[in-house]
């Protein structure tokens, strides 16, 4: 809302244009980043709920253990000074795991397409400059040549 409020109040076409680019990437990544936050704590909330019996060096407390234990596995880092001992918790390690790598292979992937699709729109961006330059200079060309 903010965003169009910001780039409905531009006076020009250009500027229009500048918001507009900042906005897709820029969007793209806080989408990302809201859904790998929501993912994380979804899973904490899982682990929590099932009760998933952890281990480690000093006691599991609380939802912050387990918050801690989802955002470690679901970023495939998995240090291991928290670990599950009961079947739904291995159960659920090993789904937000493997989530976690489709993730971090959707952005892999993702992104270098993304920066191909706005490398296109910037090419055809300049050939439709560069087509509308080579008409004006025709025409400059043949108003010079009637004069001569």
């Amino acid at each position: 809302m903010a965003w169009s409020k910001i780039v409905t109040s531009a006076a020009s076409k250009k500027s229009y244009e500048t918001y507009l680019s900042f906005y897709g990437p820029l969007s793209l990544l806080f989408l990302l980043v809201i859904w790998a936050v929501a993912l994380v704590f979804g899973f904490g909330l899982l682990h929590w709920a099932a009760g998933s019996a952890m281990g480690s060096g000093s006691n599991v407390k609380g939802f912050w253990d387990y918050l801690y234990f989802s955002g470690s596995n679901f970023f495939t880092l998995g240090l291991g000074d928290v670990t599950p001992h009961s079947i739904p918790g291995k159960i659920l390690t090993v789904v937000e795991a493997g989530l976690g790598l489709g993730f971090l292979a959707l952005i892999i992937g993702y992104l270098p397409a993304l920066n191909q699709s706005f490398a296109s729109r910037e090419q055809a961006h300049l050939q439709q400059l560069l087509k509308c330059c080579d008409g004006m200079a025709m025409k400059m060309g043949s108003r010079t040549l009637d004069n001569s």
